[in-house]
């Protein structure tokens, strides 16, 4: 899916505009403003940051905690 791709590049980007990822996800992946959007969160900077940037945006969001098993601590 080439929205997808266009998402996923984005992670290695520090410089991306938030107006351009909202742009990306209601265009090329056809996620609307009023679509409620399940967040898979582990804790971790990167899922943490991608939802805070869907709350700036306002998209209505689910959450979802995923635990990758990488650490026995935080089992």
């Amino acid at each position: 899916d080439q929205g997808l791709n266009y998402v996923l590049l984005l992670r290695y980007n520090n410089f991306v505009n938030i107006n351009d990822l909202q742009y990306i996800l209601q265009h090329n992946c056809q996620i609307g403003i009023n679509k409620a959007v399940v967040t898979g969160v582990s804790g971790g900077p990167d899922s943490l940051s991608l939802l805070d940037i869907l709350c700036r945006l306002g998209y209505p969001i689910i959450v979802a905690h995923l635990n990758h098993g990488l650490r026995s601590k935080s089992d």
